[in-house]
């Protein structure tokens, strides 16, 4: 999970390569190596040390050419695999190109970390940078359990009678479903995959945005459940499926000890959405609804979803993500910063839609396999897209 910071004014790089040392202190996740020992995978914490900041400078290149180099810098640091048995999780890379503008390049592995867990980073990097730049020590309050913690109490409750009960709930409500949609594709999938990464971006206007804010309110659903409803009628008129399973994420994180846990707690939802033929687009969200609530409480971590199932084929091929934007205000002292977008190299899923609810609008992305789909026809999708939120919030009784 990459991500970067444009830092302007004067950087107290002492104080932020303690800061950097103490979040990984702080969480052991982020020192865990993960090795074989008898043909079994283990994790393994490493005892805290002294954390070194990587420091590049660029300061002599002309200014075109350091930006050239830093964004050609960013993008390997983004695709750089992590050695999993040495670890650790987090890694990053200082690059400074004037005296008082700097670009700080932040990779998580998945394993130790997902969207909330940038939340806690984001708030500790606050709190440690702003106490370290001052001369002080740390304010944040030693955590009260573990990532280790956590994964041991879940391990325990999914021994029991509840995953049992969960599995043969999955194993009914996807009995028949279909695995992949037939998406409209420039070549058909091949034996191996490339995941060759590629994304389009939008925005729907503030005033479409409080529309669709309007209908949640109204029909008593969640703004995330209008827009998977309109991204279920997009994959309709795309494939002619009324039967598809779209892949989702909850952050699992309802035990407040987990609140402030950098790791990887969020779980894989399947929406398996029926839509009949007829029904009006208020129909199709009360339906979403429904399927959204069951997942929610019959949710189980993937790889449990999988046990025992038959056939190899995967369980869906799109993804549907909605967050908001950062909850917590990135704050470092002396210091102004602006997000330097870091684009992955690879696609998780064939497609992809993935939303960020800001202020006054909704932003997002398709992330795709450019290996499968033309930009062209990604590029329409969007514009599709952004048409049926349209008329759901103003038409929600027409039927399509």
């Amino acid at each position: 999970m990459p991500m970067g910071l444009r830092l302007l004014g004067r950087m107290n790089i002492g104080a932020l390569e303690q800061t950097l040392g103490e979040i990984i202190r702080r969480h052991e996740v982020l020192r865990t190596r993960f090795v074989v020992r008898e043909g079994e995978p283990r994790q393994e914490v490493v005892a805290a040390g002294q954390t070194r900041l990587q420091l590049v400078e660029l300061g002599g290149l002309e200014a075109r050419e350091r930006e050239e180099e830093a964004r050609r810098m960013a993008v390997e640091e983004a695709g750089k695999p992590f050695d999993l048995s040495r670890g650790p999780l987090l890694r990053m890379v200082l690059l400074r190109l004037e005296e008082e503008q700097h670009i700080l390049l932040c990779t998580v592995h998945h394993l130790g970390g997902d969207a909330w867990s940038l939340e806690v980073l984001s708030r500790e990097l606050s709190h440690l940078y702003q106490s370290y730049s001052l001369g002080q020590r740390s304010q944040l309050p030693e955590l009260g359990i573990q990532y280790g913690d956590y994964a041991v109490w879940q391990r325990k409750w999914l021994s029991g009678e509840v995953v049992e009960e969960r599995r043969r709930y999955w194993k009914k409500r996807l009995e028949g479903a279909p695995g992949e949609l037939k998406l409209p594709q420039k070549q058909r999938r091949g034996a191996v995959q490339s995941f060759q990464g590629a994304r389009q971006g939008m925005e729907l206007e503030e005033g479409l945005s409080e529309e669709v804010r309007g209908l949640s309110r109204r029909e008593g659903v969640t703004l995330y459940m209008s827009l998977l409803t309109a991204f279920v009628v997009l994959l309709n008129q795309y494939t002619g499926e009324r039967d598809m399973v779209v892949g989702s994420v909850i952050a699992n994180r309802e035990r407040e000890e987990v609140e402030e846990l950098i790791g990887f707690v969020a779980n894989t939802i399947l929406l398996r959405v029926e839509v009949e033929e007829g029904w009006s687009f208020r129909e199709v969200l009360g339906h979403v609804r429904e399927r959204c609530l069951e997942a929610y409480a019959e949710h189980l971590p993937p790889e449990k979803l999988v046990e025992g199932r038959e056939g190899t084929g995967p369980l869906f091929n799109v993804w549907f993500q909605m967050e908001q934007a950062g909850r917590e205000k990135l704050e470092l002292n002396g210091l102004k910063w602006e997000n330097y977008a870091v684009e992955r190299a690879n696609a998780r899923f064939e497609l992809s839609l993935i939303l960020v609810e800001k202020d006054s609008t909704i932003a997002g992305e398709l992330e795709y396999d450019a290996s499968l789909f033309d930009d062209e026809t990604i590029t329409q999708m969007l514009d599709d897209y952004v048409g049926i939120v349209k008329q759901i919030s103003t038409q929600p009784d027409r039927s399509f």
